[in-house]
């Protein structure tokens, strides 16, 4: 499956990027815990594909929902149109675990392959007006002097606050308990628990040191990075420049480590997007395209992205 990965790229019109998720290739899936499923494809006894739905809680126009949000889908390129059923449709035949789910998908400007895999009951009036980005962060750019602590168990009520406050406006965010914030931070405690979230006096910033390979083909240039990814972050209002510090504080001993970008999900409505599109060296916008209809005023509101369902 790493492998496939490794020699399938997301196309988006002139730009190819491959991932490698290393020796631990289910890492994310296990943090996500019953919320997931994946499968591989065949051919002759040989692996040549693959895919994978996540059953995140989403939010939309109010209504609470067992998401369904299809990821990962590769087909080898030697593969392609030679009689191999896409990975859409096999995902079809596989599993009836999407029942009772709302899908929805996050579609990359340019990401026609996407758009053509995506389930054909979603019309083209099914995009959402407003989408979110994902902000690209050189480590090393970013990386500044120390800031806020280390979270403890005991913090778990003031961090609900915090990523509520930030988030709780926004279109498919449903909104953090106690329970459901220790039950995450519990579940894989050597990958992504209390210590991977810094603590501020008014904001809190949650990263996954995930060690995510990125080669990025574009203009005749190759790039390889590895990424870490932050999965949970807030503020109060007004403290956005405490979350930048805590921001530029993970960056420096994530550079040191070897990891050279940070990425973080954000829409252009959030009062953060501004402060955090500046540390940016590249944007990624997404279409959100859903089963449902957002609830009024998504201009004002954005959309929330959970990134390790990402």
């Amino acid at each position: 499956m790493r492998e496939i990965e490794r020699r399938t790229p997301i196309v988006t019109g002139e730009v190819k990027v491959y991932y490698d998720r290393g020796d631990d290739y289910l890492a994310g899936e296990r943090l996500m815990g019953g919320d997931v499923e994946m499968f591989v494809m065949e051919r002759d006894g040989r692996v040549v594909g693959l895919g994978g739905r996540a059953f995140p809680p989403i939010q939309v126009a109010g209504i609470k929902h067992r998401g369904m949000f299809v990821h990962r889908l590769r087909l080898l390129p030697e593969e392609q149109g030679e009689g191999v059923p896409g990975p859409m449709n096999a995902l079809r035949l596989v599993s009836g675990a999407a029942r009772d789910s709302l899908s929805y998908s996050l579609v990359a400007a340019g990401n026609e392959a996407a758009v053509r895999a995506l389930p054909g009951r979603l019309s083209p009036d099914a995009f959402w007006p407003v989408g979110a980005s994902r902000l690209i962060l050189d480590t090393t750019e970013v990386a500044g002097p120390a800031a806020g602590r280390p979270a403890v168990a005991s913090d778990v009520e003031r961090l609900v606050e915090l990523f509520n406050i930030a988030h709780e406006p926004e279109e498919l965010f449903v909104p953090y308990t106690s329970e459901w914030l220790s039950t995450r931070l519990l579940r894989e405690p050597d990958l992504y628990s209390w210590a991977n979230i810094i603590l501020g006096e008014r904001s809190a910033l949650g990263v996954w040191p995930a060690d995510l390979g990125v080669r990025r083909e574009a203009g005749g240039m190759a790039t390889s990075d590895v990424r870490a990814l932050v999965l949970d972050y807030g503020c109060e209002v007004g403290a956005d420049d405490e979350l930048i510090a805590l921001i530029r504080a993970a960056c420096s001993p994530l550079q040191e480590g070897g990891t050279t970008e940070l990425s973080i999900f954000s829409s252009e409505p959030s009062s953060v997007y501004t402060q955090l599109s500046r540390l940016a060296k590249r944007i990624e916008p997404y279409t959100v395209r859903c089963a449902e209809a957002p609830g009024p005023h998504l201009d004002q509101r954005g959309v929330y992205v959970d990134q390790l369902y990402f």
